[in-house]
């Protein structure tokens, strides 16, 4: 069975990209627009991994991690920072919230695909991907 990533970014060409990589390394992805979407998809799918942008609409992804971390349903899942906002205070502010990952814009997506399989490393499933 295919391991779930929610991915939100408002976006939609590089919503589009990563969707298609992530796809062809076996994942099953379900993607959010803005920070209200993320979060009524992350019900819904149940993913275990969370990409998401911090510059979006509605909520940013900072307030989307507070919620998620809150909440004892989604408080566990890995939640990788994705952002063009590289300033050290912005990577702090992602690892004060609880952030497994904080990768910036640009980003190599072989790179990206490796800090996918550590969070499921770190979960304990040794089948990411598959």
């Amino acid at each position: 069975m295919a391991r779930k990533i929610l991915v939100a970014d408002d976006e939609e060409k590089l919503r589009i990209v990563i969707k298609e990589r992530l796809e062809h390394a076996g994942y099953d992805v379900e993607m959010a627009v803005d920070g209200k979407d993320a979060l009524h998809k992350v019900k819904k799918f149940n993913p275990d991994v969370i990409v998401l942008d911090v510059m979006m609409p509605e909520l940013d992804g900072f307030q989307v991690l507070e919620h998620l971390k809150k909440d004892k349903h989604t408080m566990h899942i890995p939640v990788i920072m994705l952002t063009a906002l590289n300033q050290s205070d912005n990577v702090q502010k992602g690892m004060e919230h609880l952030a497994h990952r904080y990768i910036t814009k640009p980003f190599n997506s072989q790179d990206f695909l490796h800090e996918i399989d550590r969070c499921f490393t770190e979960i304990g499933d040794s089948s990411a991907g598959d």
